[in-house]
C-alpha cells in the first residue's frame, strides 16, 4: 500500500492521509477538550477506534453493593462510584483490582461523582461501561465502517418495533434492516459467552427479531465481545437456556448473529476480528 502525502488541517489538529484506496483521518483532541462521538480513527493502518475518556483516574475495587453501585479506593478514600452495566461480571468484579474511574457530568444531581468504566483483567483493562459500544457502533455505522452491514445507511438509532425498542434501523433503497447489539464480557476457556445474567428482554428482541425476518426485515444481532481472550462466541445455555433455545430459533429463521470483539486499548474502544459464532 502506497501513500502519496500527508495534510493538516489548520483549524484542528486533523491529520489526512490520502491513499490509493481513499482518504483516511485521525482526529486527535485539542488540550482540555472533552472526547467525543466524533473522536474516530479511521485510518488503513489502524482498527476504526474512539476514545472514551481523556485521562486515567485509577482506583482500586472494594464491594459492589447493589448492581450499579460500586465501592473504590481513590486515593486512600472509600468513594462511591456508578456502574453503568448491569451484567453480574463475576470474573472481572473482584475486590482489590485495579479500575478505571470516569468523572460524572458536571451538570444534573448525582450521587456519585464518577462513573466506573473499566476492569483490569488478565493484563488488560476490559470496558465495562455498556453504553460506550453502542455509542461507538453508531459512529462505525454513520460512517459505514461496520463489516457485517456494509452498504447500509443508518436511518435512526432507537426504533420500536412490535413490543420492542431495537439499537438501529439501517436502510439501502427500500430494503431494511434492524440491528440490535449486545455486550459480552464474560470469555470461559477462550469462549465469549451472553448472556451472563437471564434476560427476559434479550429472548424477547430475538423473538421479535424472527417476526421481523418473517415481515421482509434483514434482522441482525451484533455480539460485542470485551472480555479477554475469545477465540468464539456461543450462547450462555448454562445461565438462560430459554435465551439459548430462542437462539437457535433465531438463526434456523434466518436471523443474522455476528459477533465481534472490541479492546480497550489506551483509553479508546478499538474495533477487532470477528469471531465464529455456534450454537454449543
Amino acid at each position: 500500500m502506497s501513500f502519496s502525502h500527508f495534510t493538516r488541517s489548520p483549524k484542528s489538529t486533523t491529520l489526512s492521509r490520502i491513499s490509493a484506496c481513499g482518504s483516511w483521518y485521525l482526529t486527535v483532541p485539542r488540550p482540555g477538550e472533552h472526547p467525543g462521538g466524533e473522536d474516530i480513527l479511521t485510518e488503513p493502518l489502524y482498527p476504526p477506534s474512539l476514545q472514551v475518556v481523556s485521562h486515567r483516574i485509577e482506583a482500586v475495587f472494594l464491594r459492589r453493593p447493589n448492581k450499579y453501585l460500586g465501592i473504590v479506593d481513590l486515593d486512600g478514600t472509600e468513594t462511591e462510584a456508578f456502574i453503568p452495566n448491569p451484567g453480574r461480571m463475576k470474573e472481572l468484579m473482584v475486590p482489590g483490582r485495579r479500575v478505571l474511574l470516569r468523572p460524572a457530568p458536571e451538570h444534573g444531581k448525582r450521587r456519585t461523582r464518577y462513573d466506573l468504566i473499566a476492569v483490569h483483567y488478565r493484563r488488560r483493562m476490559v470496558c465495562i461501561d455498556s453504553g460506550v459500544p453502542n455509542r461507538f457502533l453508531k459512529v462505525l455505522l454513520q460512517k459505514g465502517r461496520v463489516p457485517e452491514v456494509r452498504g447500509w445507511r443508518l436511518i435512526r438509532p432507537e426504533v420500536a418495533w412490535g413490543a420492542s425498542r431495537f439499537d438501529f434501523l439501517l436502510g439501502r433503497g427500500d430494503k431494511r434492516c434492524l440491528v440490535e447489539a449486545k455486550c459480552c464480557t464474560l470469555v470461559v476457556n477462550g469462549v465469549a459467552r451472553f448472556p451472563d445474567a437471564p434476560t427476559v428482554r434479550g429472548t424477547r428482541h430475538l423473538k421479535e427479531l424472527i417476526e421481523a425476518r418473517r415481515a421482509g426485515y434483514r434482522s441482525v444481532v451484533l455480539i460485542l465481545v470485551q472480555g479477554v481472550g475469545a477465540v468464539r462466541f456461543r450462547p450462555n445455555r448454562e445461565t438462560d437456556p430459554d435465551f439459548a433455545d430462542m437462539f437457535d430459533k433465531a438463526l434456523d429463521a434466518g436471523v443474522e448473529i455476528h459477533a465481534r470483539k472490541l479492546r480497550f486499548s489506551r483509553l479508546r474502544m478499538v474495533l477487532d476480528e470477528a469471531l465464529p459464532v455456534g450454537r454449543i
